[in-house]
Formats: structure tokens, C-alpha cells, sequence
């Protein structure tokens, strides 16, 4: 199991590092967005109608996160300016699951990245 474990962290690692970044179709307050999750940058969300991003968030800012299992998720993250505050944002994205499971794979992927020592200890 603990061989299977390490290749799955090891094969998702891969397929983030050569993909970089992954966007999704989305709302956000009501305008059609794209929420980009980039392994540099983090999460970017970029409005269709002005043509550029609305806000912008390391990965190591997100506190966490909820979603009502449809369409309609809420990041909550803590403020670049003051840590202390956490920023709720909201967004809603037909394909849910598929965000939630791409957001880990980014996220795994992340810390192994920042860990080298972490896929080859799991």
C-alpha cells in the first residue's frame, strides 16, 4: 500500500509540474470568470468582461475551504496585507468535483515541490 501511496504522489508531482497551470470556467459575483490554479502563482481569478484579474492568492494563504456539493464553492484565505484577516471568496463552477480533486493534486503537488524529501519519504 505504502508503494502505492508513493507512486501516486510521485505521478501526480509529474502531471502538475509539466501541466503548470489549469483554469476553469466560473462565476464570480454573478460575471463569467476563469479560476486559474498556476503552481507558481497559486489561485488567480480573471474576469472575461474586463479582461483581467480580479484577485491573486499563494496556495500557502488558503486557510480552507467549503462547498454545497453542486456548483458553489468558497475559498477562504488569509490576507496578504494582514494574516490575521481571512478574505472569503466565492465562486461557483459546473464542474465542482473536478476543481476540488484539481485543487488537491495542485496543492500535493505544491508541497512536494517545496519538500523534495516529501516523495521520497511517502
Amino acid at each position: 500500500l505504502l508503494q502505492l501511496e508513493k507512486a501516486w504522489y510521485k505521478t501526480n508531482h509529474t502531471s502538475i509540474t509539466s501541466m503548470k497551470s489549469k483554469t476553469f470556467g466560473c462565476t464570480w459575483r454573478g460575471m463569467l470568470s476563469g479560476l486559474t490554479l498556476d503552481l507558481e502563482s497559486g489561485f488567480s481569478l480573471y474576469d472575461n468582461t474586463t479582461k483581467s484579474y480580479m484577485w491573486t492568492y499563494k496556495f500557502s494563504q488558503l486557510k480552507g475551504s467549503s462547498d454545497d456539493n453542486r456548483s458553489k464553492l468558497r475559498l477562504h484565505f488569509h490576507s496578504a496585507e494582514n494574516p490575521n484577516n481571512v478574505e472569503t471568496r466565492e465562486i461557483q463552477c459546473s464542474g465542482l468535483h473536478t476543481l476540488l480533486f484539481s485543487i488537491h493534486a495542485f496543492l500535493s503537488a505544491k508541497l512536494a515541490s517545496v519538500d523534495p524529501l516529501f516523495l521520497g519519504s511517502h
